[in-house]
């Protein structure tokens, strides 16, 4: 996996693992914003952007339908 994650990113990773172990998917943008301390969708779209970029996470080509941790 390429680049260096910043601490938010970690935070949002984190978060989303967390949630994939305790109930099998992944959060919302909402939840996902409120954990890491975003407060738009905007801006949590942006940070799951990069992390897709950098590898970290795969989003689905479907709608509706929940990200996945890269391998």
């Amino acid at each position: 996996m390429a680049g260096s994650l910043t601490g938010r990113q970690r935070e949002i990773l984190k978060v989303i693992r967390e949630s994939v172990q305790r109930q099998g998917f992944a959060p919302c943008f909402r939840e996902i914003g409120e954990a890491a301390g975003l407060s738009s969708k905007s801006s949590v779209s942006y940070q799951i952007s990069r992390l897709q970029a950098m590898g970290y996470l795969r989003r689905p080509t479907a709608p509706r339908q929940p990200l996945r941790l890269a391998d």
